[in-house]
Parts: structure tokens; sequence; C-alpha cells
């Protein structure tokens, strides 16, 4: 992906991640609710933590897993589809 960024570039786009608000999570929190979604949906613990987590922020979760978005699609949608409706 960041094969073709120029070097140049590298120091304006590590400003703007400074600059994202950061929140955190504790994973102990999101433990019960992630293993009962994996079992239900006989897929990995850890792709079901970050399934949790947006269940609980009421947001999409962005994945190119097709796998992890065939199991929870009103939930993980791909990061083209977000960025196209985020468009319009």
């Amino acid at each position: 992906m960041f094969g073709n960024l120029a070097a140049n570039r590298v120091e304006g786009i590590l400003d703007a991640a400074d600059s994202l608000s950061v929140e955190t999570v504790e994973v102990a929190e999101l433990w019960r609710g992630a293993v009962a979604r994996a079992i239900g949906a006989r897929h990995p613990v850890y792709d079901t933590l970050f399934v949790e987590l947006a269940v609980r922020e009421g947001i999409p979760l962005a994945s190119y897993d097709q796998g992890l978005r065939r199991r929870f699609p009103s939930i993980v949608r791909s990061p083209t589809s977000l960025l196209r409706s985020a468009r319009t």
C-alpha cells in the first residue's frame, strides 16, 4: 500500500495521525461478548473482539476479511464500501 508513497509525505501523514483523537478500551470489557459472538458465528475470537467493539460503539467495522464480512454482514463492511457511502 505504501510502496508508492513519497518519502517527503511521511512526516505529514505521521503528524495527521498524531492529531487523531484516540480512545482505549480494555480488552477484558469485550471478552464475554466476543467469545459469545465467536461461538455463534464459528469464527476466531480475535476477530470478534473488533466486532464486539464496533457493536458497542454503534459503528461499522471496516475489514477486507471476506469471511468476517459474511459472518457479520450487518456490522462488518469493506473499506471501499464505507468510503463510497461516506462520499454520498
